[in-house]
């Protein structure tokens, strides 16, 4: 996993270095998301921080990406939208299952 990031982060810098910051920021959307889905996922807390040191790097790049390079308003736009998606509720969180309302001897007392 490490070594990915690092390619990543690397190819986009080079990149934006090259002008070509369109192609930048949708190598970090892909390691943004790539990160985004190994979180949740993590069994371990060290597994979960790995996670966000990716995202970290990942957003550390975009900066550089866009001191650099000039980087369209859709690139941006699909970062955005990448970065709200990690967002879109408590990490780690599951939604507890639906199950039927048990019938409760309380009833009874309170008719």
């Amino acid at each position: 996993m490490r070594t990915y990031t690092q390619y990543a982060v690397a190819i986009a810098s080079l990149q934006a270095l090259d002008g070509r910051g369109d192609e930048a920021f949708a190598t970090l959307t892909n390691l943004y998301c790539v990160a985004r889905k190994l979180e949740p996922n993590a069994r371990t807390l060290v597994r979960a921080m790995i996670a966000k040191v990716i995202q970290k790097m990942a957003l550390n790049t975009a900066g550089f990406v866009l001191d650099h390079a000039t980087v369209s308003p859709a690139s941006r736009v699909a970062l955005a939208a990448e970065m709200s998606a990690a967002t879109a509720g408590p990490a780690g969180a599951r939604p507890r299952p639906k199950t039927p309302a048990a019938k409760s001897s309380t009833r009874s007392y309170m008719r």
